[in-house]
């Protein structure tokens, strides 16, 4: 395989591929580690070349190919390859590789149907998968803290696929990976000029252990922060907390953290978790499951339970955000046991990624829910 990189201003980098002979890979000798000048639009090139260093996994080679898809901002051509060869010493690492690029062979059935036009809307070839931004409030002031990425996709025929079944078609035609990349870049790159009008903000983004346990993870988020112009410190990698069962996925997060981005805890309080775990829990924001809200009004005991986790989270210097905050009592309770951050319907639901951008760049007097009793006072 011959890969030719270049620089393109608008679009980060291009790149155009050509498959020569019946090895992919062997064309392929990274130059003398001369790496190009700092801030060079090069640079993410440069480190994805590098880790084709003493490395023949076809896994890697389809994994450097969707990363180099998001960061070219535009389709690249799928290669038609057949496998190449798996040594005996890559058997132990099946469960951890980058699923292939090619379509997968589904059976005749409504759920194929949908995977497949889910890996073609992955493909840039038809339009539909899109990102909506529900906003996280200071729970004392009201001030936009933050936006969560939220996955939303219209198929071509007009229906609205819910999230939970789109990471079920993703998992069953083995594009989970591709799809937190997908969702890492869009997220980064439309947040961009909402971090320039507002540097405070913090963007979270969802991602699977399907990505953190990929060998480009950490790759592959530093390559799009510097691709983008946007801080490290602005991203939120937000993850349930069986994704910290996985050691691979532990390790990235770890080093993810140490580029300088932020970790939170999703649906902190329900099912694995306890209170005894929050001790262990190293993160920077928990969040707290919707089901302790929803405008249920709950009794003392439940209040007592939740300000527990808020002290315990504190004192392990995480701030908590209660999530599913749908009516003013809500919000009030958010605040009277100490939650940082109010996430819900009674601010706002998800929004566009127009509409999440006006609000970015709106003072805090024009923010639509400042006219709510309790987002104020």
């Amino acid at each position: 395989m011959n890969l030719h990189l270049s620089a393109a201003p608008a679009h980060g980098v291009a790149a155009s591929l050509e498959f020569v002979g019946a090895d992919p890979l062997a064309a392929i000798r990274v130059p003398p580690a001369v790496q190009p000048p700092a801030g060079s639009l090069q640079v993410q090139a440069w480190e994805i070349m590098q880790l084709l260093e003493d490395v023949r996994s076809p896994a890697v080679r389809d994994a450097i190919l969707h990363l180099l898809r998001a960061l070219s901002g535009r389709p690249l051509p799928s290669p038609d390859l057949a496998p190449l060869p798996r040594s005996s010493q890559a058997a132990p690492q099946a469960a951890l590789e980058v699923p292939p690029l090619a379509a997968p062979v589904l059976p005749s059935c409504p759920a194929a149907d949908l995977s497949e036009q889910l890996h073609a809307a992955l493909l840039a070839r038809q339009s539909g998968l899109a990102l909506h931004y529900q906003p996280v409030v200071d729970a004392t002031n009201g001030a936009l803290l933050g936006f969560e990425a939220l996955l939303r996709w219209t198929t071509p025929d007009g229906n609205q696929v819910p999230p939970l079944q789109i990471l079920e078609l993703a998992a069953r035609a083995n594009l989970l990976e591709t799809l937190d990349f997908w969702v890492t870049q869009q997220a980064v790159s439309q947040a961009r000029p909402w971090l320039q009008a507002n540097p405070r903000l913090i963007i979270a983004i969802n991602v699977t252990a399907a990505l953190l346990s990929s060998p480009l993870a950490v790759s592959a988020v530093r390559a799009l922060l510097r691709a983008n112009g946007v801080n490290a410190a602005n991203i939120c990698i937000e993850v349930p907390e069986t994704t910290l069962l996985d050691q691979r996925a532990t390790n990235n997060l770890a080093a993810l953290r140490r580029l300088g981005l932020q970790l939170a805890i999703d649906d902190f309080g329900t099912g694995q978790s306890a209170l005894t775990r929050l001790m262990d829990l190293d993160v920077d924001v928990v969040k707290l499951d919707r089901a302790f809200f929803m405008g249920r009004a709950p009794g003392a005991q439940q209040a007592s339970f939740l300000g527990a986790i808020v002290d315990m989270a504190k004192a392990r210097g995480s701030r908590v955000v209660a999530e599913g905050v749908a009516t003013q009592e809500d919000a009030l309770l958010a605040r009277r046991i100490g939650c940082a951050g109010c996430q819900g319907f009674w601010f706002a639901g998800a929004l566009s990624a127009s509409a999440a951008g006006g609000l970015a760049k709106a003072s805090m007097a024009d923010l639509p829910w400042q006219a709510h009793p309790a987002a104020s006072r």
